[in-house]
């Protein structure tokens, strides 16, 4: 990489490259700002929100590697938050039936409850968004975060 690339790279990059990328650092900003607010409402982290959505797109019940990798967290950092889940009762411990040395971890009806409340005010807010649209806008701009969020995905 040349120095010049190094110490001023908007010189080197189109302007829309240029303002995507502070609109996608904006955007992020204030999109978990958003979600940790409203995840406070419910005494619930970030990490623990995408945790427990994580374990129910996994049907409710997962083994802790498989819920570290839905949840791109490492199984270290799960075990902790599965820790602080069950204090609350919104996940449990079970042995795996297949395997009894192991442990899955299933989404409790309180659980799946929570993450139904926290779901159903976070699509209200995106269908306020959206409804702002027309719906031309409102399938390109899908079909574009789909396709900013697959390679992200695939870097």
């Amino acid at each position: 990489m040349s120095k010049d690339l190094e110490t001023n790279p908007a010189e080197y990059f189109s302007n829309d490259v240029v303002k995507m990328e502070k609109m996608m650092l904006q955007l992020s900003w204030l999109a978990h700002r958003r979600m940790a607010h409203r995840l406070k409402d419910h005494n619930v982290t970030m990490s623990q929100y995408m945790t427990l959505r994580a374990l129910k797109q996994q049907n409710g019940r997962s083994t802790m590697t498989e819920l570290a990798d839905a949840a791109f967290h490492v199984t270290a950092t799960v075990t902790g938050i599965i820790d602080r889940l069950e204090e609350r009762e919104l996940v449990r411990r079970v042995p795996d039936p297949a395997d009894r040395r192991r442990m899955n971890v299933e989404l409790t009806d309180t659980g799946n409850t929570l993450l139904d409340e926290i779901s159903r005010n976070s699509l209200f807010n995106i269908n306020t968004f959206m409804d702002k649209l027309p719906p031309s806008d409102r399938e390109k701009f899908s079909e574009l975060m789909g396709k900013y969020i697959q390679t992200l995905l695939t870097e």
